[in-house]
């Protein structure tokens, strides 16, 4: 629930991710994260294309922070460059006829959010056929020694973080198990102490 001082802020964004299995959203104000949205696709959604996962993202976040967003300008960040024109793309399948009409009424910027991971220039390499002794490329996605490789984005750890100590699967386990289910799964530089600092 959020609280009348943040609710008082101005400048509501909304930050969205789609992995291959879930979507996940981050509402932010005055660049803190104040709200949180997962959701985990069935089989038939999870063989959606990258972009129809993104749109029903940050259709499903606009909805569920409605009553924050309609009737004041926001901003939608994500990293799927075609999701910034969207308003502007001529509607070609069902799919996006309906999911763009659940946008009408709401006034909101997309910004594409270029990926901050210092890992470009490995990801690169090994879309170029050279092999990386601790990195792999699988279906579009990258892993450091079997573990999914999380950009250098501080909104997106810590919507893992809350989802694996907050939420009901992590039961607020306090650090050492937190982290052990977190790196068991996810790598990115700093995550211990991210995770310290988060519990």
């Amino acid at each position: 629930m959020l609280s009348a001082p943040v609710l008082a802020l101005l400048g509501f964004v909304v930050e969205t991710d789609a992995l291959g299995v879930g979507i996940g959203a981050v509402l932010m104000q005055a660049g803190h994260p104040v709200a949180y949205f997962s959701k985990a696709l069935s089989l038939k959604r999870q063989s959606l294309t990258t972009y129809e996962r993104e749109l029903m993202a940050v259709v499903m976040a606009v909805k569920k922070w409605s009553p924050y967003l309609l009737g004041r300008y926001f901003i939608i960040r994500t990293d799927h460059f075609s999701l910034r024109y969207i308003m502007e793309q001529k509607i070609t399948t069902p799919f996006q006829s309906k999911w763009l009409s659940k946008l009408m009424g709401f006034d909101y910027e997309i910004i594409y959010k270029q990926g901050k991971s210092g890992c470009r220039w490995i990801v690169q390499n090994l879309t170029a056929g050279h092999p990386h002794p601790k990195y792999q490329w699988t279906q579009n996605l990258l892993y450091r020694k079997g573990k999914l490789v999380v950009e250098n984005d501080s909104s997106l750890q810590q919507y893992i973080i809350h989802l694996f100590h907050d939420s009901p699967l992590g039961g607020h386990s306090g650090f050492i198990v937190t982290k052990c289910k977190i790196g068991s799964l996810f790598y990115w530089k700093g995550l211990n102490k991210a995770v310290r600092n988060f519990v």
